[in-house]
């Protein structure tokens, strides 16, 4: 028995030395998961990109929109380089990719050369503790689909809205997957309402949701959900092995 501890003590030391400082032992186990997520990330990164890449410091950009009499301006934080020279936005999280991570690179892209860029954009991220790798086509109306976010958001500023992000992805999801309105309505349903932390536990919108549950997930919420998701689940391809 001696031996077989004795034996096993470079692993321990392995397992406490990647324990982040100051972090007690139940930490560990899920510090490990997430270490072994970080490197199937970046091992599924290295394939896409067909080797080794740097990150570029991030850049920022405006876009004029005369229409609205206003102009965007953001940074550019998801550039990389690969070997060969060649650029991408890349993103990469433990955890499933979200909407709201596709439309942040959307709008990177758009912002990076306008409508007319074909940079590539790749998201990775996990489905049901699988590496699951998307790419961001090009869509013709990404101008338009942005000047309809800036008009939401002023909107928004005016007056309260039910723009539930999570249950407006998942309507997003199920739509494009099904093309079925009731289906669609019935996962946003679901993320509002069901779970371990539903949407609708979130006090702000639990302040929002007071005398109006006939409307929560009405004609507006839909008309958002449309408009700011649905084209993006459009644009996304899965990416095989």
């Amino acid at each position: 028995a001696r031996k077989v501890y004795d034996s096993l003590e470079p692993v321990r030391s392995a397992l406490h030395s990647t324990r982040p400082p100051g972090k007690p032992l139940a930490h560990q186990k899920y510090w490990q998961e997430l270490l072994g997520q970080v490197d199937a990330l970046e091992q599924k990164a290295l394939h896409l990109l067909g080797g080794e890449f740097e990150t570029v410091a991030a850049e920022t950009r405006s876009v004029a929109f005369e229409d609205l009499r206003l102009r965007l301006t953001g940074a550019v934080r998801h550039k990389v380089r690969c070997a060969d020279g060649q650029t991408a936005l890349l993103l990469a999280r433990p955890g499933r990719i979200r909407g709201i991570d596709l439309a942040r690179l959307a709008l990177e892209r758009f912002l990076h050369a306008g409508a007319e860029s074909d940079l590539p954009v790749f998201l990775i991220g996990f489905d049901k503790d699988q590496v699951k790798a998307l790419r961001l086509g090009s869509f013709d109306t990404v101008g338009q689909w942005i000047q309809d976010l800036l008009i939401w958001r002023a909107r928004g500023l005016s007056r309260p809205l039910p723009t539930f992000r999570k249950s407006a992805e998942a309507f997003a999801a199920s739509f494009q997957r099904w093309g079925d309105e009731g289906r669609a309505r019935r996962a946003a349903l679901t993320a509002w309402s069901e779970g371990d932390f539903p949407e609708s536990a979130d006090p702000h919108h639990q302040l929002f949701a007071r005398h109006r549950e006939d409307s929560i997930l009405g004609e507006v919420f839909e008309a958002f959900a449309h408009v700011a998701f649905v084209p993006l689940y459009g644009a996304a391809a899965e990416i095989g092995p």
